[in-house]
């Protein structure tokens, strides 16, 4: 839709400007026109940004819009680099278009022979991998950290947001035995603590993990 209206605008901006020079006053009116409506179809996308808070996502609109449509064709970028952009102080804000472009990028990226979790599934780590895991709290903000999950354990994929996602939230098969290997005893003890999950990118459920069909599969964890 966006597209639709940047070609149209810009053909009638054009058509106005061609009135004008042939001397007909009302291109004056269609130039203007259709110029305001090109004007606002390019800055549309960078009056509403975001920026990390505490692991989630505010919306606020402070950074020069000529920043944030340079940034936007400094292509391509993953979500990932331009997150660590933003804690390295390197940036203010990552802009909707900028995550929008960031998940296409991701898709481009993806052999063709890519599985894409499905929620419910169960996944047996092939190696030990290092894995992101999150925490919850009874509180408007999120926890986490890296960790190593040991070959052979399994998780069920607890979250998928998308038919093709980039990534998903699982819970270990083994939940209460990882706990404490997991999460801090400090983290564990805070009054709004509320469990813990991971969030792995969809690749490298790929590379690292084997799904488990079978009912009697999912029963059993061989941790080596």
């Amino acid at each position: 839709m966006r597209l639709c209206t940047l070609i149209v605008s810009l053909i009638f901006t054009v058509c106005g400007i061609g009135m004008i020079v042939n001397g007909d006053n009302v291109g004056w009116l269609v130039a203007g026109f259709f110029a305001l409506c090109l004007l606002i179809a390019l800055l549309k996308p960078y009056l509403l940004q975001v920026r990390a808070d505490h692991g989630k996502l505010a919306f606020i609109q402070h950074e020069p819009i000529q920043v944030c449509m340079s940034r936007s064709f400094m292509w391509p970028k993953s979500i990932e680099v331009r997150i660590g952009e933003l804690k390295a102080g390197s940036r203010l804000e990552i802009v909707r278009e900028e995550i929008d472009r960031a998940v296409e990028y991701a898709h481009l990226q993806w052999a063709r022979d890519l599985r894409f979790p499905k929620e419910g599934e169960i996944y047996e780590a092939i190696s030990d991998t290092k894995i992101q895991y999150m925490t919850s709290h009874h509180a408007p903000y999120t926890g986490g950290g890296e960790a190593v999950l040991a070959k052979g354990e399994r998780v069920r994929v607890s979250s998928v947001s998308h038919e093709k996602p980039i990534g998903v939230y699982c819970d270990p098969l083994r939940y209460d035995e990882l706990h404490e290997e997991i999460v801090s005893e400090e983290e564990r003890n805070y009054p709004s603590y509320d469990g813990y999950y991971f969030s792995i990118d969809t690749v490298d459920l790929n590379r690292f993990f084997r799904i488990v069909n079978s009912e009697e599969d999912e029963t059993s964890v061989h941790v080596e």
